[in-house]
């Protein structure tokens, strides 16, 4: 429930105001709730939900490294047209080299930050077991 910048108490509010205090126990009862579905039903909704919001997040992330490629090649194109000016043959050829390895560097950071999977922050979480 708790993360390093983040505090959020709603479900520990929750069950303080709500908590059970009248409670007793009642011999040979029978539960005619499934309780197992009622479980696995959660499970399932929980790990969807879980799904949805990496994928959005993942999408969101695939979508500022596009704009990052889009921006790093147009640089290298600016860049380049520049150097092709340069009238001295071998100072302009090293510059291209130069900017050669350079962009291949950049181009290989970037497909590692593609690869990265997104930081996902913990909001909130809470685990009650009834017995």
């Amino acid at each position: 429930m708790e993360d390093a910048d983040f505090c959020n108490n709603r479900i520990s509010n929750y069950l303080e105001n709500h908590m059970m205090i009248d409670a007793q126990i009642i011999q040979n009862y029978d539960c005619t709730i499934d309780v197992q579905a009622i479980t696995q039903t959660a499970l399932s909704e929980a790990q969807e939900k879980a799904g949805d919001i990496f994928t959005a997040t993942k999408l969101t992330w695939i979508e500022e490294t596009n704009v990052y490629a889009k921006k790093t090649e147009d640089y290298y194109s600016f860049k380049k047209n520049g150097i092709r000016n340069i009238r001295v043959e071998n100072i302009r050829e090293s510059k291209l080299k130069s900017l050669e390895k350079e962009e291949k560097q950049s181009d290989a950071e970037l497909l590692l930050k593609r690869n990265i999977i997104p930081k996902l922050e913990l909001y909130q979480m809470a685990f009650v077991e009834f017995i």
